[in-house]
């Protein structure tokens, strides 16, 4: 009559949990010699126990992070330069402790990246905002490359006048070069973007990779 307490395989798909109670079920049937009536009352039971506790689960969970938010996410990896398409963004929902302040509510109609995203990143303005700077400073003429910054440089924000002072080490040690007037296109935590003409790439590219780039703010004039 219980033949089908035999059939394992069936139940491989069910959580740890449910699997373990299971078999803790047919102990009590085999053991107990428990009836048709009893077996069926224990199913229920059963059921009825693990529906509790993962509602009881989502409960915690949700009062532990508290209200959602509807923002902006990447639907995949994006790098510097993508287009925001239909295709790479979504709608998600986040823990409204997580969203950010300046995070995207409602998916733009266009625009450019100007910091990579990893899938389900959230959106910001800082993302946007980075991309207008340099669409309205970036001329035909000129090239926009990454220096590095931390704690010793000024606080920079996207618009800024700085002076790039390139210092080469090693064979060339000691020798120093500037780049006059470079705009801030945007900043990060660790570096920022600048613009500068297309003949001092190769200079402060070099010193990238073997020198120093001091970032001196300056006032405009």
């Amino acid at each position: 009559m219980f033949s089908f307490l035999r059939l394992r395989q069936p139940w491989r798909w069910l959580p740890y949990s449910v699997r373990l109670r299971w078999a803790r079920l047919r102990w009590v049937v085999v053991r107990y010699r428990v009836g048709a009536r009893g077996l069926w009352l224990a199913v229920v039971v059963l059921l009825f126990v693990t529906w509790a506790n993962s509602t009881r689960a989502a409960t915690l969970a949700r009062d532990q992070w508290g209200a959602t938010e509807v923002v902006v996410v990447a639907d995949r990896a994006l790098a510097v330069g993508d287009l925001l398409t239909p295709a790479s963004i979504r709608l998600g929902s986040r823990p409204a402790l997580m969203v950010p302040s300046d995070a995207v509510l409602e998916p733009p109609l266009d625009g450019t990246l100007a910091t990579s995203l990893q899938p389900g990143e959230i959106l910001t303005a800082r993302h946007l905002a980075a991309t207008r700077a340099q669409s309205l400073t970036l001329r035909s003429t000129d090239r926009a490359i990454g220096v590095p910054i931390d704690a010793s440089t000024p606080p920079l924000v996207a618009g800024d006048l700085v002076d790039l002072l390139l210092i080469e080490v090693g064979p060339a040690s000691g020798q120093r070069a500037e780049v006059s007037e470079a705009v801030v296109l945007a900043v990060g935590d660790t570096s920022a973007t600048v613009s500068v003409a297309e003949s001092d790439v190769d200079a402060i590219a070099s010193v990238l990779v073997d020198g120093a780039i001091v970032v001196a703010l300056r006032t405009p004039g």
